[in-house]
């Protein structure tokens, strides 16, 4: 148990594997209270689209006492080679999880689009070990990780006197999950099982790092499957 675990935490996608994980690691927690948020908004969650501007915008009224930590394990990025998009899907890649999750940061950390974080509270995302795993098929997961990953550790640095209202932002990597693969049918080599996943969560929402990127499992790329790098390697 995290020694400093307390308050209240918002798990948005909470329907996921990695969600689901974090959720059931946070009830076991005596001091900590869960919301979670999802899409569908069912079972009593928040319901919540981080992709549209307007379902964003009804989080204040939807928390209405605020919460001191906010967890995202969403967000959609296409997969494909380049040759596979043109404008319009590349846009729509982008805007699903880099520009959703890092306008959500800001709009959560400046206060004044959006109130239900408290000062001093936290922002833990969910990028990807794909922003450096070389694979033609994963353009679109690596600009938008890559990106997040950068994006984070520039808003979480310096001390809590330089971070806008004192939040803290931070990240964790995860491989390839091993109950998504299992689903797909992919390799399980180099994927991570969700709950270990969720384990990398509990210190960056509850500790003082900020700006810290934690991967999760090691990412291989994949041999024998539809995503079939040009030539086999494990990512850096």
């Amino acid at each position: 148990t995290f020694a400093r675990a307390a308050g209240t935490v918002l798990v948005v996608g909470s329907t996921g594997n990695i969600g689901g994980a974090i959720v059931r690691r946070l009830r076991a927690l005596r001091s900590v209270t869960v919301v979670e948020a999802n899409r569908s908004g069912t079972s009593g969650a928040v319901k919540l689209d981080i992709a549209s501007d307007e379902s964003v915008k009804t989080l204040d009224a939807s928390l209405p006492e605020g919460v001191d930590h906010i967890v995202v394990c969403c967000g959609a990025s296409s997969f494909g080679p380049l040759e596979s998009f043109e404008k319009g899907k590349w846009e729509a890649s982008c805007s699903g999880k880099f520009l959703a999750i890092s306008k959500l940061i800001v709009m959560l950390a400046n206060g004044k689009e959006l109130r239900c974080l408290r000062d001093g509270g936290s922002i833990t995302v969910t990028t990807g070990q794909s922003a450096k795993t070389v694979n033609r098929m994963w353009p679109g997961l690596a600009a938008n990780n890559a990106g997040l990953e950068a994006f984070v550790r520039c808003v979480g640095a310096g001390t809590a006197d330089a971070r806008p209202r004192g939040i803290r932002v931070n990240a964790v990597s995860p491989a390839l999950v091993r109950e998504s693969a299992e689903k797909a049918g992919l390799p399980l080599q180099g994927t991570v099982p969700a709950d270990e996943a969720a384990a990398k969560y509990i210190p960056l929402i509850f500790g003082a790092a900020s700006g810290e990127v934690v991967e999760a499992g090691s990412q291989t790329v994949f041999t024998k499957s539809h995503q079939r790098p040009a030539s086999p390697s494990k990512a850096p």
